[in-house]
């Protein structure tokens, strides 16, 4: 092949046209640039977005369970006990544990304290140190013949 036949008409023609093309692309890409870098960010409005933040959980306080009440266990310093087997009548609370010790307090059937102290022997009976949970003011030795210890409280 000689030099005559690569540069034929066509491919002048051809190299013309994809010229012009490449050169008409760029003017279309330069058109869209501005001609002045003065005017660059004119009117340009900074939105400033706050960095999300975790959102504290409110608390809600828990109710506390209503106590199950069991009578079974044993006495103890710590534990509650219920006035049980009175018949009705009460348990004499006194300021020392004896039967003749002055009554302090007397706790109605059913009714529950807590054991501070004991246990004690004196006149043939067990004596336990009992408070009420409610009533500071209500408390002295009890008999343990009429006192079981509660599970549950």
């Amino acid at each position: 092949m000689n030099t005559k036949e690569l540069i034929s008409p066509w491919v002048i023609g051809g190299a013309i046209i994809s010229a012009l093309g490449f050169l008409g692309g760029l003017l279309l890409i330069l058109s869209g640039i501005p001609a002045s870098s003065s005017n660059v960010g004119e009117g340009a409005v900074l939105t400033v977005i706050p960095a999300p933040t975790s959102t504290p959980t409110p608390l809600v306080p828990e109710e506390e369970p209503t106590p199950t009440i069991s009578l079974a266990g044993t006495i103890q310093a710590g534990a509650y006990v219920q006035i049980t087997g009175t018949g009705g009548d009460g348990l004499r609370l006194r300021h020392q544990p004896s039967l003749n010790a002055e009554i302090d307090y007397l706790g109605l059937e059913e009714e529950t304290f807590i054991v501070i102290d004991g246990p004690n022997s004196a006149d043939g009976f067990v004596w336990w140190y009992l408070e009420s949970p409610t009533d500071q003011t209500r408390k002295g030795w009890a008999v343990s013949d009429y006192l079981e210890a509660v599970v549950g409280q």
